[in-house]
């Protein structure tokens, strides 16, 4: 083999780029027979999932600002079952909440319950640090 006819790989690519036919058309075909192929345009979806912001954990909804606000110590507010519509979030409540229930508004955080103490019949304690944005499931965050 003679090296002086070989190309360099940029001399290579260069020479198939110039005989490259771009199909600006493109075909539309099943899905069973688009294996091997390249998509000419993006595929959107025309849903979310999730279709809103929810609870990753069974737990405790709250908003993280009162967190910092309040040290921790939380009124107990309303019980939210997985779908069931809540009501806005009361400033300075926690609301118990269940996997896959929507947050209520105004609510950005959710701590696991293990996380929390329950002071009294009113009350708990987050006895963890949270991050803003914790165990929650933002709206699109699947498929935008």
């Amino acid at each position: 083999m003679n090296k002086q006819n070989l190309l360099t790989l940029d001399e290579a690519l260069s020479q198939l780029l110039v005989h490259a036919i771009p199909d600006d058309q493109g075909e539309q075909v099943s899905i069973l027979k688009a294996d091997n192929r390249v998509l000419a345009n993006d595929v959107v979806s025309e849903i979310s999932v999730p279709s809103f912001d929810n609870s990753a954990m069974d737990g405790y909804a709250f908003c993280f600002d009162d967190w910092v606000k309040q040290n921790g110590v939380f009124q107990l507010g309303q019980r939210i079952p997985a779908g069931h519509s809540p009501q806005p979030l009361r400033a300075g409540h926690a609301d118990r909440i269940f996997t896959g229930a929507p947050l209520p508004a105004g609510a950005d955080t959710v701590v696991m319950q293990e996380e929390c103490e329950v002071i009294s019949e009113h009350q708990i304690k987050i006895l963890s640090q949270p991050q803003r944005g914790q165990c929650v499931r933002a709206r699109g965050e699947d498929i935008a």
